[in-house]
């Protein structure tokens, strides 16, 4: 487990290293295969070649340390930056998208930034920076009444975490 958790923090130190220069894609890369490194995805049909991939032969798997260990504490707190700089990289993207610097889709890399806030409000709930990126993700994943809805409900309790925070308030009074 050491081991791995080297490995994933050197990629992790990788991405945020892409993620400086504003290389976003390359970034999220890193930070996946960071990620990948304790939490990742495993089909459990062993003729899925023949039959295809069906979601019900789909498994999560965690492999972190046990909680309460301090390699459970440092794995964690791995995946919580990864997580954290992935959702900055998706809003990036998300910019880039928008501006037209990039063929890439606005929407889609919002509901990626949604994703990673999701994951990492998981590990460190209430996260002022977390709820804030998450809704302005939500507003440049839809335009519908629900998802202002839910940016609102994101930005007040940012808030209440940070009420000097002043990116919330500004985004909170649009």
């Amino acid at each position: 487990l050491e081991e791995r958790l080297a490995r994933a923090a050197k990629l992790k130190e990788e991405g945020t290293a892409l993620l400086r220069v504003g290389d976003h894609s390359a970034a999220v890369e890193r930070y996946a295969l960071a990620l990948g490194a304790f939490c990742y995805l495993r089909c459990t049909d062993p003729a899925w070649r023949r039959h295809g991939l069906r979601d019900d032969a789909i498994e999560e798997v965690d492999e972190r340390p046990a909680g309460g260990s301090p390699l459970r504490e440092r794995a964690d707190s791995l995946l919580l930056g990864s997580y954290k700089n992935l959702s900055l990289c998706y809003l990036g993207m998300a910019a880039a998208a928008r501006s037209g610097d990039t063929g890439g889709d606005a929407s889609s890399c919002c509901r990626h930034c949604i994703s990673a806030c999701d994951a990492a409000l998981e590990l460190q709930p209430g996260c002022a920076k977390m709820l804030y990126r998450r809704a302005r993700a939500r507003v440049g994943a839809s335009a519908g009444e629900a998802a202002a809805d839910e940016a609102i409900r994101d930005l007040r309790e940012a808030t209440r975490k940070a009420p000097e925070d002043r990116a919330v308030r500004a985004l909170l009074a649009r």
